[in-house]
């Protein structure tokens, strides 16, 4: 982004930083939308003129004055002019004399990117995980692709996942921003609110599409195979490049090459980091809920308990310094408020305490200490192996994952149903694999199949117990 301002120019963001910002925002939402029924981004500039000077009749404005202006704005027709010729100097529109002699007002390349930009911000426009991801998909399993590697696949394919993971990032940063927000300064109904609207918003949307069984995870293994047989495969990285340099232009016959193994690895890292990506995101997802909850119940303590009074007491104090415009936080409180605190019982004695300490003066005799029973080597060697048996036969992780990288030291994968499943101990060890394959810990990685097996008499969702890269 070094060269911004060379595309845009240097007072490209002068309106949108002025005094008057909101309305040169509504001038160019009026603009684009005007655009939307012509075959390009450019409008009869009366027509513009016209709309514009509608916009200023409804606002009322009365007299203004805009900088690099002689002279008060004073009727709405004068401020719609002025307010396109600040947007023209700016680099927002560009003047045009059409072959029928009739000046007309285009946006700019930059300025279009520019509003969809903002139009998407203050829309709050999330990103459907399901399409960017079907597409991938799509452009992998598509064999009549081939044809055209680079422009057809390979370049479409990197624009879709960093669209995707763009998007997974943005979940998890507004997430935290949520938390941050959501429960600060707010009554128990309005954390009720907050929780619904987080629901709808996060949840129900964007999260809950994260979490849906057509997601990443699902496409994820085919996605990173085939990315990696095309890294595998030669000639097909020596056509993406020849293809890169005649689109890219630039590059000679070797950087070119390397940048193209650059995109596909850089697509499969980011494939490989979902599973962290989605993880954080969890715990921030559990976080919110428990704050809230754990702050609503807080406000909503009603009773005779210390939680109610302590409630009550700080409530008060919040009240009482939220009405006071004087009222410093940083202020020493006065012995008032210090003596409050000599109301509730400690779990603790100290100067301040409320009892003093009592003292005994009874004198009791004092009980024989207990000699402890000792062990022969024998009986210490026999228990030490008794506890070493019952060690290995716990279903711990590290024992787990020592039973899993056995199994695959024979083979790189293998599905749960063909493990020998004899008894309940075995079933309970299937369910285990499962379990402690979600950490990031794991050597290895399960993949549902989308089936139930059942394997003498135990039924279970199947799935695939693969080694993961690099370990």
């Amino acid at each position: 982004m070094d060269g911004l301002f060379e595309v845009v120019g240097d007072s490209f963001f002068k309106p949108l930083s002025s005094k008057y910002k909101q309305q040169f925002i509504s001038c160019l939402n009026i603009i684009y939308s005007s655009y939307r029924s012509e075959l390009s981004y450019g409008v009869e500039r009366s027509v513009i003129v016209d709309k514009l000077t509608a916009y200023f009749d409804s606002l009322n404005l009365g007299a203004i004055y805009l900088d690099d202006e002689d002279e008060m704005l004073r009727d709405a027709r004068t401020q719609a002019s002025s307010f396109l010729r600040q947007l023209s100097k700016c680099g927002w529109l560009e003047a045009e004399m059409g072959s029928d002699q009739i000046p007309r007002l285009n946006l700019p390349a930059h300025a279009v990117s520019m509003l969809e930009a903002l139009k998407n911000i203050s829309s709050k426009k999330e990103i459907e995980y399901q399409s960017e991801i079907s597409a991938i998909y799509s452009l992998l399993t598509n064999s009549e692709l081939r044809d055209k590697p680079y422009p057809l696949i390979i370049k479409p394919v990197h624009q879709h996942t960093e669209a995707l993971f763009i998007g997974l990032k943005q979940l998890n940063t507004s997430i935290k921003n949520y938390i941050d927000s959501s429960t600060a300064g707010k009554t128990a109904e309005q954390i009720f609110e907050e929780f619904i609207k987080y629901n709808k918003e996060i949840g129900s949307k964007a999260y809950h599409r994260m979490k849906t069984s057509d997601n990443i995870s699902r496409f994820r293994p085919v996605i990173i195979g085939r990315l990696r047989d095309m890294l595998h495969d030669p000639q097909l990285i020596a056509r993406c490049a020849a293809e890169y340099r005649e689109i890219e232009n630039r590059g000679d016959k070797g950087t070119a090459e390397d940048e193209v193994s650059r995109v596909i690895n850089e697509i499969v890292s980011h494939f490989n980091s979902y599973d962290e990506i989605a993880e954080e995101i969890d715990k921030k997802h559990s976080k919110y809920l428990q704050q809230a909850v754990v702050r609503a119940r807080f406000l909503l303590l009603s009773n005779d308990s210390h939680e109610s009074k302590i409630s009550t007491i700080l409530q008060a104090w919040a009240a009482e310094y939220n009405s006071d415009s004087q009222a410093n936080m940083n202020d020493p409180a006065d012995d008032g408020v210090n003596a409050m605190f000599c109301l509730f019982p400690q779990r603790f004695v100290d100067e301040a305490s409320l009892k003093t300490v009592a003292v005994r003066n009874r004198i009791t005799s004092v009980a024989p200490l207990v000699q402890p029973l000792a062990l022969s080597k024998d009986e210490r060697r026999k228990r030490a192996e008794q506890m070493r048996i019952r060690n290995q036969a716990r279903f711990s992780r590290q024992n787990v994952f020592a039973f899993v990288a056995t199994l695959l030291e024979r083979c790189p994968e293998i599905l749960a149903s063909e493990l020998p499943i004899a008894s309940r101990r075995d079933a309970v060890r299937i369910v285990m694999i499962r379990l402690f394959g979600r950490l990031r810990q794991a050597s290895y990685a399960v993949i549902p199949q989308q089936r139930e097996v059942c394997v003498n008499g135990f039924s279970f969702n199947d799935f695939l117990i693969k080694k993961k890269d690099g370990k």
